[in-house]
């Protein structure tokens, strides 16, 4: 396994933690989960514990929360610091900690729609790659990595 990034994990420090990580069997996925839910509960200025607890109580806030999270991250596609599958797979780390805190009270699917379109990006992407022959094999790369994401 390669060396975890070094990451403040102390407001990992909670209850609801234990049941998240229990939901992720590989020591290399649990990390890029972790780091990822940690960037999230910074952003919002919450504890795991708050946020489950916010979510149980006012799921409309934590939905809107959620939704603000994604369009900074649009902003970060659009300017070339980040991925659309990055933001996508931050959305799966929410969702996993949710979920496997019986929060089940949000509309997923408002809050999918937010997501920048990787097919929409997918052209755009494409021009990057010089020739025929690569731009196929994006193609190709791309679409599967789409497919597999959004199923």
């Amino acid at each position: 396994m390669p060396p975890s990034k070094i990451v403040n994990r102390s407001i990992l420090q909670a209850e609801c933690i234990e049941v998240f990580r229990a939901a992720i069997r590989n020591p290399s996925t649990r990390d890029v989960y972790e780091r990822r839910l940690i960037s999230f509960l910074k952003w919002i200025d919450m504890t795991p514990d708050c946020f489950i607890d916010m979510s149980k109580k006012d799921p409309c806030f934590v939905e809107r929360k959620i939704i603000s999270f994604i369009c900074i991250q649009n902003s970060r596609v659009e300017k070339g610091a980040v991925t659309s599958v990055t933001i996508s797979n931050s959305l799966k780390t929410i969702r996993l900690l949710l979920e496997m805190n019986d929060v089940s009270s949000l509309n997923w699917k408002k809050i999918r729609r937010a997501l920048v379109n990787y097919l929409d990006k997918l052209e755009e992407q494409l021009t990057q790659v010089p020739t025929a022959k690569g731009r196929i094999l994006e193609f190709v790369r791309m679409y599967v990595m789409a497919w597999l994401i959004w199923n």
